[in-house]
């Protein structure tokens, strides 16, 4: 008899440097700017995605803030999490993302019974692993 459900759950970290402070200001004021649009939802023929409005995170470089969504397409339902990070001349971003997913009596996935993980689940694991990433730049960079 197999599982009754698998938890997914992934990370993404990107990082962009720039040759200066100002160009990263830039970039993330850009950034900033751009989820501001993109909050609410959006339909297609491939599915829905709902971004609620960015906020600011305190405490992790020189400024941060996270911006949550939802999606559901033919691969089931899922949320994700990105928090886009400043410190100093560098852009991080951290994407969390996941789903819950029921499976079949044999334990293989059922994609229509996937549940998304809990906003604040995610939005404290993007902000750790943003914290980790700030830590380790400053650390070694």
């Amino acid at each position: 008899m197999g599982a009754k459900r698998l938890t997914a759950r992934s990370a993404q970290v990107s990082a962009r440097i720039f040759p200066n402070v100002t160009a990263a200001e830039e970039d993330y004021d850009h950034s900033w700017r751009s989820a501001k649009t993109t909050a609410g939802t959006a339909s297609s023929s491939l599915g829905d995605i709902h971004a609620e409005a960015p906020s600011i995170v305190g405490g992790v470089g020189d400024e941060a803030f996270a911006q949550p969504q939802q999606v559901a397409d033919k691969f089931g339902r899922s949320a994700n999490v990105t928090t886009t990070v400043r410190l100093s001349n560098a852009v991080l971003v951290v994407t969390y993302e996941g789903a819950t997913y029921g499976t079949d009596e044999n334990g293989a996935i059922d994609l229509s019974r996937a549940t998304p993980l809990d906003e604040s689940v995610s939005r404290a694991a993007a902000q750790t692993i943003a914290q980790n990433v700030v830590t380790a730049f400053v650390l070694h960079g």
